[in-house]
């Protein structure tokens, strides 16, 4: 007798993280950064992307730990680009946004 467990297809867990990192679940990424992270071998978010990416688009504030290459300065800066995109803060001229070594390896 079979368990139910063994009736069901394996599914690594990149597969399901590359579904619930998919561009498509993030509609405010515009084609222009879809297009330029493919071009860089990015397919989907990254974990740490995937669960900060909404808290920084709705302006909340965080920390955010993970092991270095994790891709946590993608995850700070790719929600700040695209809501200054959408709220056309690029045209202004003027100062944005501030980024305070968003990570110690930068800071150095």
């Amino acid at each position: 007798m079979k368990s139910a467990a063994e009736d069901e297809p394996f599914v690594s867990e990149e597969a399901v993280q590359a579904d619930v990192g998919a561009f498509e679940n993030f509609p405010q990424i515009t084609e222009a950064s879809k297009e330029g992270l493919i071009a860089r071998g990015i397919t989907a978010l990254f974990p740490v992307q995937t669960m900060t990416f909404n808290k920084i688009w709705e302006r909340d504030d965080l920390m955010v730990r993970d092991l270095t290459g994790s891709g946590k300065t993608l995850a700070f800066c790719l929600p700040m680009v695209e809501y200054c995109r959408k709220n056309r803060y690029f045209q202004s001229g003027k100062p944005i946004c501030m980024i305070l070594a968003p990570t110690r390896e930068l800071a150095l």
